[in-house]
């Protein structure tokens, strides 16, 4: 539409040296992102609540042949986005070994429903 050119995974540049930190990442467009980006040698950190969904999703994305450089490109950071003691911690853990972070992908969403307030 209006001459747009359509946008592919394959567009995506060579990443190699980068870190993202991509929430939600253990599904939907979350594990795309990391998919894509660890065919494109990024250094790659997703978080997600469930630890045993979390090193399944890993372990699948691995053996597919996604991570570029190995397991050693893909990491898990426990977090739940709808706990501020969670996020701190997964925060704090994600620091501890990095000096860096170049792109922020917020990608997790929660939906809370509200009770009928009158």
């Amino acid at each position: 539409m209006f001459g747009a050119k359509a946008f592919s995974g394959d567009d995506i540049p060579d990443q190699t040296g980068k870190v993202f930190l991509v929430t939600g990442g253990t599904s939907g467009l979350g594990l795309e992102t990391c998919r894509q980006l660890l065919k494109h040698n990024a250094t790659v950190y997703f978080t997600a609540r469930n630890l045993d969904k979390a090193e399944a999703t890993r372990k699948e994305i691995i053996g597919n042949g996604h991570s570029g450089e190995g397991n050693a490109n893909l990491h898990v950071v426990h977090m739940d986005l709808s706990d501020l003691e969670s996020i701190k911690k997964g925060a704090d853990s994600f620091k501890a070994g990095l000096n860096r972070l170049d792109v922020l992908i917020n990608n997790g969403m929660s939906f809370a429903v509200l009770p009928n307030v009158k």
